[in-house]
């Protein structure tokens, strides 16, 4: 069988939520355990390079756990159904090491369940067992033994097990693993057991997890071979120092390098010289700490090199030379230098903690974090109030426009779900202002002008309840009629407050009904039906030949023109109308011009109006002026022959509730005496 190198093992308690954790931790690890993922059995987890070994959490108290292995690592699954019971969740894999098989098993154990002493003893004496065995994962045990300040009973069983089959616990001293704020402690629960063979070859490093909430947090356990120290060279170090010295012949005499002063040579009286203190250092680290003394053996010498080898030669590239540049994306609106100065000092605790991994560096980074958060999210609120009135917009539209869908019907009711949107719509004016939670609710509403939900719900039942009563026999009045008849004679109107109010409502509105204008089509729309189907013709100026056009100079086709349209308008008042858009659709206009009467009239229309209803408008007014003075002849002069054509036939096929009207003015200028004709 092969030999294989000490793999980089890894086990976390992390959730499915950091997976972008888990895919750069891969790139330093070759086995990772990871627990309380909480990933379904529909849910596709996949790791770039690594085989997948899982178990999907349900609703019967599994949690989930994953093992991952590196490809092209060989391995086998390990059946550990017969040794763990309900509390525990554990998975295992056999690889080759060094001619035999390393027997790897994580377990995650529920602090909710009773554990058996059972199922702690299976897995012990499974280490125990087999020579190169490692057991890790959270237990949730406490006991002093490994750095717990207090004891459980499932402390005290693994205890009792762990000496019964003489393991070891490769956890470091004052090391924990688990760290509460709210109150502060710390503790140790994920342990590394392992058997006495393979003890002496590992070592164990817990490693903070930055990524973890700011109430607990969750561990890296990381398992390195100990002899695995590397002295990292150049290659001009390499070839002066450590390679063999060149010989060769000049001139009939053998020369080499220098023998004398070569660092090689320098390395090599500098040990013998300093052996004894090396050896007195050694020495004085306990016998019962190999691995203190194999570092410190491996360190001196490391020192001794450095001491003599050539400096590394500096860097010549263009961007050591070149001036560090922090051009980007340019800072938010609201981005001040406190948020500057907030992000440079997370920045200097995260490199103080990278250089220096203890507890009371995490301690002080986790806490600058959080200020830093603290200072953002406060600076980020304060600087939308230069635009409060576009977030009331966006509110307005998505939220307001979702909260308000048939509120007429169930709004008025007094109920959880109301308050709950009340609650809402009070966040989001806050959030739209950045007012504090201090500042009264009146106070923010007035600033925002938006009613309470409870108001502005009744204020649409009642616009509601009025426009259905200007309509004749409207179905929804004639129901709701029957519907408080009904209530009113068999004395339940009680049950009408409980459980629709708005009936209620449309009761009380009942005083307004002999006052209410009531018709079965809009004010707008009221026109008589002759004015429906009311027909104009409209006089075309007479277009010449093109042969007549050729041959007649411009001053003549001028002149015929004059005469042409002076035959038409021999006894009429002239109106000249136009409508148009200029500036790529963003101004829209009519106008009319009544040179007789020495009269100008100018219309700005909203941007999305069409040129259709521009000129219509402008007919309009000129139609209604016409009128006032009750003119006998007008003739009107458009060059919209669509809006012509539209007045002229019966069916208006464009919709435009502008020909209704016109129309309606033709018809009141025939009663009137006032003959309008088009050109």
């Amino acid at each position: 069988m092969s030999y294989l190198p000490v793999p980089q093992i890894l086990y976390w308690n992390c959730v499915l939520g950091k997976k972008a954790e888990i895919e750069k931790l891969s790139k330093s690890f070759d086995i990772i355990f990871l627990a309380e993922t909480c990933i379904k059995v529909n849910h596709d987890f996949r790791i770039r390079g690594f085989d997948c070994l899982r178990m999907d959490a349900n609703m019967a108290d599994i949690r989930g756990m994953i093992v991952l292995i590196r490809n092209p690592i060989i391995y086998s699954f390990l059946d550990l159904s017969s040794m763990i019971d309900c509390s525990f969740e554990a998975l295992g894999i056999k690889i080759p090491f060094n001619n035999s098989h390393l027997f790897l098993i994580g377990v995650y154990r529920h602090s909710n369940v009773r554990v058996s002493n059972f199922a702690i003893s299976a897995l012990t004496s499974f280490v125990a067992d087999h020579h190169f065995s490692i057991l890790l994962g959270d237990f949730n045990a406490h006991h002093p033994m490994w750095g717990g300040t207090r004891s459980n009973r499932v402390g005290r069983a693994l205890v009792e097990c762990i000496n019964e089959q003489h393991l070891v616990v490769l956890n470091p001293p004052s090391s924990p693993t688990y760290l509460s704020f709210f109150p502060y402690y710390t503790s140790t629960i994920n342990l590394i057991i392992a058997s006495p063979h393979i003890s002496s070859f590992c070592e164990a490093l817990v490693l903070p997890d930055l990524h973890g909430s700011e109430v607990r947090v969750n561990c890296l356990v990381k398992t390195t071979s100990v002899f695995s120290y590397k002295i990292k060279l150049s290659k001009t170090q390499w070839e002066e120092g450590v390679a063999p010295t060149p010989v060769g012949v000049i001139g009939g005499v053998q020369s080499s390098r220098d023998q004398s002063g070569s660092p090689r040579e320098e390395v090599k009286h500098y040990l013998i010289n300093n052996s004894k203190i090396i050896s007195q250092t050694v020495n004085s680290i306990p016998s019962d700490d190999p691995i203190t003394q194999y570092n410190t053996f491996l360190a001196l010498i490391a020192v001794s090199y450095e001491r003599f080898s050539p400096l590394k030669p500096p860097l010549h590239t263009r961007s050591s030379r070149s001036t560090p540049s922090f051009r980007g994306p340019p800072p938010a609106p609201w981005w001040t230098p406190d948020c500057t100065e907030a992000i440079r000092n997370r920045g200097s605790a995260l490199r103080v903690f990278k250089h220096n991994p203890s507890l009371d560096n995490y301690i002080y980074y986790r806490s600058v974090v959080s200020q830093s958060y603290k200072i953002l999210r406060r600076t980020k609120r304060a600087g939308w109030k230069a635009h409060p009135h576009m977030l009331l917009t966006i509110y307005r539209s998505r939220l307001r426009a979702s909260i308000e869908y048939s509120a007429h019907i169930f709004g008025t009711m007094t109920n959880e779900r109301t308050r709950a949107l009340q609650v809402i719509q009070n966040h989001a004016l806050r959030l739209c202002f950045g007012y504090c939670v201090s500042t009264p609710l009146n106070v923010v509403h007035a600033e925002a002008m938006e009613l309470f939900l409870p108001l502005r719900f009744h204020l649409f039942a009642s616009r509601y309840f009025l426009k259905i009563s200007s309509v004749t026999d409207h179905p929804v009045v004639l129901k709701l009629y029957e519907l408080c008849d009904l209530a009113a004679g068999m004395n339940n109107m009680n049950y009408l407050h409980a459980h629709f109010p708005a009936a209620l409502l449309f009761q009380q509105m009942q005083i307004f009904r002999n006052i209410v204008d009531r018709s079965y089509t809009l004010p707008n729309f009221r026109h008589s039906f002759s004015s429906s189907f009311i027909s104009c013709s409209y006089s075309s100026l007479s277009t010449p030949s093109l042969e007549t056009l050729d041959h007649l100079p411009n001053p003549c086709a001028q002149a015929a023109f004059d005469q042409e349209f002076s035959h038409l308008t021999a006894v009429s008042t002239v109106f000249y109308t136009v409508g148009s858009k200029v500036d790529h659709s963003t101004h829209v206009g009519a106008a009319v011009l009544i040179p007789q009467l020495q009269g100008e009239l100018m219309y700005k229309l909203s941007s999305y109006t069409s040129i259709f209803s521009a000129e219509a408008f402008a007919i309009y007014n000129a139609i209604t002026t016409a009128i006032d003075p009750q003119l006998s002849k007008a003739m009107i002069v458009t060059d919209s022959r669509s809006v012509l054509e539209a007045i002229k036939g019966t069916c208006i096929r464009t919709n435009n509730y502008l020909i209704l009207l016109i129309k309606a003015r033709l018809e009141e200028a025939e009663n009137e005496g006032t003959c309008i004709q088009f050109i």
